[in-house]
């Protein structure tokens, strides 16, 4: 399996783990926050370096460790003196969304010419079901704390509206890589 299905394997389980902890604990009546606020800082770090690994197949110039750096640093700035581990921290989990946005536009842009056999196609289905995801939380997140004041049932029906469009792009993404499994199931692992 190559290297950048590996990493975009990381953030499926690590996104997955994240959701079970936060919803038994939701359920429960516990306070989820500081899972959200770790995973923010995860998924920023793991989605960077899935994009630095999808950029060595064609030329880039992106300085990821800089972006690393400075978004960790606004990350954990944000975590300990705007908005602690007790609130939504909406600021930063929409900085990652829209650098993650970035990151896809930026890779589609460098792909958009690529070949139906260049083994970069399968990844740039994915880059655009990530896209979709990324779009659809952007506005969410970033107005989610201002979305307290509104009434509950319309706050509802955004997450849901939000938790909908997610469900149909993780099993969109879940059937590319189901079937670049069963394709390359006879195929020796390179990586």
């Amino acid at each position: 399996m190559p290297s950048v299905l590996k990493i975009f394997g990381l953030y499926l389980v690590f996104s997955f783990c994240t959701e079970i902890i936060t919803t038994s604990m939701m359920w429960a009546g516990r306070n989820n926050l500081i899972y959200i606020h770790c995973f923010t800082l995860i998924e920023f770090w793991v989605l960077s370096l899935f994009f630095k690994e999808c950029n060595k197949h064609h030329p880039s110039m992106l300085p990821y460790y800089y972006i690393l750096i400075g978004g960790t640093v606004i990350i954990l700035l944000n975590s300990l003196f705007v908005q602690p581990l007790y609130e939504f921290n909406s600021y930063t989990a929409s900085m990652v969304g829209w650098i993650i946005i970035l990151y896809c536009i930026r890779f589609l842009y460098h792909t958009m010419d690529l070949e139906p056999s260049h083994p970069l196609l399968m990844i740039k289905k994915l880059v655009v079901w990530m896209l979709v995801y990324y779009a659809a939380t952007a506005v969410v997140l970033a107005f989610s704390n201002e979305m307290l004041g509104i009434p509950k049932d319309w706050q509802r029906g955004v997450w849901l509206l939000r938790s909908f469009i997610l469900l149909i792009v993780r099993m969109a993404i879940g059937y590319i890589l189901i079937s670049y499994i069963f394709r390359n199931k006879n195929v020796p692992a390179t990586s």
